[in-house]
């Protein structure tokens, strides 16, 4: 009988002190807003600040980037110049701007999804096959 108090005891002691132990050491490293392009207004140069408006009756939550700052499309990572004609093309693209709590110095930002002009017109589909006994050798047109 003792033992089992004494199980039930720590049980209970281990269970409370556990979960306290745990949430004293998560910290929050990044945050992060989920914004139209429309609604992120990227400086000319990188390591300048950028503005992100976070909800339609919000003023603009000014954010610094930096040369630590990376810049994502589907693809993966690609140059700042690029990714700010990215933005221009895709206006309704969903955009993701990642930062540090408390500083609002941007990590990285992601933009999803793309759509990439195409560099030239594109093919035409082929025609699908009218008749397959075409395709047979020694079959001669009009016979």
């Amino acid at each position: 009988m003792k033992t089992t108090l004494l199980l039930s005891v720590f049980s209970l002691a281990l269970t409370v002190w556990t979960p306290a132990q745990a949430a004293r050491f998560m910290e929050l490293v990044e945050d992060a807003y989920e914004v139209s392009a429309a609604d992120v207004q990227l400086p000319t140069e990188q390591g300048r600040t950028m503005y992100v408006k976070t909800c339609s009756d919000c003023a603009p939550t000014a954010m610094q980037t930096s040369a630590k700052t990376i810049f994502f499309e589907e693809q993966g990572t690609v140059a700042y110049t690029e990714f700010r004609e990215l933005l221009k093309q895709n206006y309704d693209s969903a955009v993701y701007v990642f930062f540090r709590p408390g500083t609002n110095e941007v990590t990285r930002i992601v933009v999803s999804p793309i759509t990439r002009p195409s560099a030239s017109p594109a093919a035409p589909p082929a025609k699908p096959e009218q008749d397959d006994q075409r395709r047979r050798p020694g079959f001669r047109a009009g016979s």
